[in-house]
């Protein structure tokens, strides 16, 4: 196993879609919405590669110190391998300036809520009905968030 990553932009549109459709097969965005997002500033992409094969990614936006990961998905065939955690590790080492990761995951989706947890995440609110479920029953949406980033405070001394 060769694992690779690399950052792409629009023209991977497609691809991330198919990646997407394949991994969350009721919620797949299409080619053009994650063009759009692409398109929008402080945007990216990494996708994880496994031996030359595109085996899912990150898609995530920073704004300021704030970073927000939109959607971040490994083929079905590639998961519990680490894969995930590895895409996490590599991303980190991508923002700059950042001070806090936020992210929204369903709160039936264990496993994304383990390898959060298991990230350094922490649960800091809730969206509710904030996903479709089946037969149309809504699921909320759990907020995470993790620190990052060294935050320095100036500590002022008085003297009489």
């Amino acid at each position: 196993m060769t694992v690779a990553f690399e950052i792409f932009g629009v023209q991977a549109a497609e691809m991330l879609s198919q990646i997407h459709g394949r991994s969350f097969q009721d919620q797949r965005w299409s080619a053009g919405e994650i063009a759009a997002l692409l398109q929008g500033p402080g945007v990216c992409a990494m996708v994880v590669s496994d031996s030359g094969q595109p085996t899912g990614f990150l898609l995530w936006r920073q704004v300021c110190d704030e970073v927000e990961i939109l959607t971040i998905c490994i083929l079905p065939g590639y998961r519990a391998r680490g894969m995930a955690s590895q895409l996490l590790r590599e991303f980190y080492g991508k923002i700059k300036g950042g001070k806090r990761i936020l992210l929204e995951v369903n709160e039936n989706n264990a496993a994304a809520i383990i390898l959060y947890e298991k990230n350094g995440f922490e649960t800091v609110g809730r969206r509710k009905d904030y996903y479709g479920g089946q037969g149309g029953r809504k699921q909320d949406a759990l907020i995470l968030c993790k620190k990052i980033g060294i935050e320095r405070h100036r500590v002022y001394s008085h003297s009489k």
